[in-house]
């Protein structure tokens, strides 16, 4: 894999880093299975490991696919018959969240059991050579297991081209055709194709539906279903949703098909016709399966990689920001002679699936299964007691589109933004979730101690949990060429390019609020252990950058001022060594938190 240049590294350490960090601490009320007599106890890591060697898993993953939307997670009722079904033969997982808002890392952290800071990989034009040699797949796993393997993305993000994820492990991984992709029925028809052109070796399947991703358009009989087919939606008394400030926010492919909309049922009713279109193919496939004499020797995970705001918060049709709209997600588990109807209300997440299935499969995950932060569902899946579960430590994710920390914790959810976000939403946020499921109310100044014990979490973890950074554009020509193409890609498909971690150098290239006399002061309080020489070197930085910014604030020029702060943070992170970087990057970001907290 290609390995970092340490300029290359300098860069991504000299500006902070945003996260998502969501925290449980839950109990389970189910008893665990008495060992039989006679027989010494298993320990739970050790119980049930490798019950499934040799079966199939078909791993399903939905973009863009609210939890709410599903019927069996409280959905309209009929919307998703072959999901509901699915459920219940196995386990639903009633509270499952999401590792991002973003495709790419989200499908990483299912497909590795790896956090964003952990695998590097941001946003959707971030390649799988960013992650460290050493991260092993469920892919590979499964090959090194003797299993055939294929993966089969819908959207060409994820697809297997330079500029794309290409995530390692499958023997059979076709591209997907720049500026469009595949709907649900040639997903399934091509996954059926590839099961049915092998049959001596067990299989492993990685099937992703991209249907309820913007732009909402599913075939004809979808569409008619849950709106009137002669009915205008540009018509009406409302004013059209180009008038709003706040859809102006949204990608410009959602602009163009929605901009002249008034009646503001009808972008929810193609979304709930993608959705409905998507169950459908599901069902097709698991059809396939009881035909073929495979379903039974076969198990399934579905889960999604993010939901979607429909106007909650008044973001719409994107999945911007860490409400329930975009984080709480649908995730359910089915394996053959395992239980069944089981409904687990303990949170769970992306990097728990890597650890079940490993453990479920009997495979060997090289040297990641210590270092994933996920949990082993096993347990709960055969309905036992399930101690990592009752008491689960903070979990680091990330939001692509600006600093926001989420926290979850019993009815309690804080997300507390460290840069301002792009719409009007307060720094501080705390909803009761149970209460109030569409988080309408902000409780934070009525519940400081709630906000103080969930904004623990945060600081603990920063202190010491593991620091990585946002991606910025390479320094590699070919490697910067291969960026820019992947955000041109994006673009054709319905991304903003600021979308989604597109545009990198604005997103993240932001130095933080320290005036540049301040900033000095601040590094020399940190315990960097910092040579004389550095000392001398950084002093000469930033007072060559005060100078220089004197210069550029007599002459009332903003763009300069701001290039020479960003160029004084790249000229002092190249004093440092990669670990004081580290350093830097945890006290700016702890700095700012202070700083919301009024500390």
């Amino acid at each position: 894999m290609r390995e970092m240049s340490r300029a290359h590294m300098k860069k991504r350490l000299a500006f902070g880093f945003p996260i998502v960090l969501v925290a449980s601490a839950v109990l389970i009320g189910v008893m665990s299975q008495a060992a039989p007599q006679g027989k010494p106890a298993e320990t739970e890591d050790a119980r049930h490991q490798g019950v499934l060697k040799g079966k199939n898993l078909i791993l399903i993953t939905l973009d863009t696919t609210r939890a709410d939307h599903i019927t069996c997670y409280g959905g309209p009722q009929g919307l998703t018959p072959n999901i509901d079904a699915l459920a219940a033969d196995g386990t639903l997982f009633l509270k499952a969240y999401s590792q991002t808002n973003v495709t790419n890392p989200s499908h990483t952290a299912i497909l590795t059991g790896l956090r964003a800071i952990d695998s590097r990989i941001f946003n959707n034009q971030t390649t799988f050579t960013w992650v460290s040699p050493d991260a092993d797949t469920l892919g590979l796993a499964f090959q090194r297991a003797g299993y055939r393997t294929a993966g089969f993305p819908a959207t060409p993000h994820l697809s297997n081209e330079p500029e794309c994820l290409g995530m390692t492990g499958f023997d059979h991984y076709p591209n997907v055709p720049k500026g469009g992709g595949f709907d649900a029925r040639q997903i399934v028809d091509n996954t059926i194709e590839w099961i049915k052109s092998e049959s001596d070796k067990p299989f492993f399947a990685w099937v992703h539906f991209f249907d309820p991703h913007m732009k909402y358009w599913p075939p004809e009989e979808y569409r008619n279903q849950f709106y009137p087919k002669d009915k205008d939606p540009t018509s009406g008394d409302g004013p059209p949703l180009e008038q709003n400030d706040d859809f102006k926010r949204s990608p410009e492919i959602v602009t163009d098909q929605f901009g002249k909309v008034r009646d503001l049922t009808y972008p929810p009713a193609l979304y709930q016709g993608e959705v409905r279109y998507t169950d459908e193919e599901v069902g097709r496939l698991i059809k396939f399966l009881k035909g073929a004499g495979l379903y039974e020797n076969t198990g399934i995970v579905l889960v999604a990689d993010h939901g979607e705001s429909l106007g909650d918060h008044n973001v719409y049709y994107d999945h911007y920001g860490l409400f329930e709209a975009s984080m709480h997600i649908p995730c359910l588990m089915r394996f053959p002679g395992l239980p069944g109807g089981n409904k687990v209300t303990d949170f769970v997440t992306h990097v728990d699936l890597a650890p079940t299935i490993s453990h479920l499969y009997g495979l060997t995950f090289r040297q990641r299964l210590a270092s994933m932060h996920g949990v082993n569902l096993t347990p709960t899946l055969f309905r036992e007691t399930n101690s990592k579960l009752a008491v689960r430590p903070a979990t680091v994710h990330e939001d692509a589109y600006n600093r926001q920390v989420m926290v979850r914790k019993g009815p309690w959810k804080l997300i507390q933004m460290i840069e301002g976000p792009k719409y009007e939403w307060a720094d501080v946020l705390l909803f009761n979730v149970e209460e109030d499921p569409q988080e309408k109310t902000n409780l934070a100044e009525s519940k400081p101690e709630v906000v103080a014990d969930l904004s623990q979490y945060i600081k603990n973890w920063l202190k010491v949990g593991k620091v990585s950074l946002r991606n910025p554009k390479p320094d590699d020509p070919k490697d910067r060429a291969k960026q820019e193409e992947a955000i041109k890609n994006l673009v054709a498909i319905g991304y903003a390019e600021a979308g989604e971690g597109a545009d990198e150098e604005n997103a993240a290239a932001k130095p933080p609020p320290f005036a540049v006399n301040e900033y000095k002061d601040f590094l020399f309080k940190l315990d960097l252990k910092l040579t004389s020489d550095q000392k001398k070197r950084i002093e000469k930085v930033i007072d060559d950058a005060k100078t220089n910014l004197r210069k550029a604030n007599a002459a009332k020029d903003a763009a300069e001022a701001k290039k020479i702060r960003t160029q004084m943070r790249l000229d002092v992170a190249d004093v440092l060594t990669d670990e004081q970087n580290l350093k830097v990057n945890e006290a700016i970001t702890l700095e700012l938190l202070k700083r919301k907290d009024g500390e």
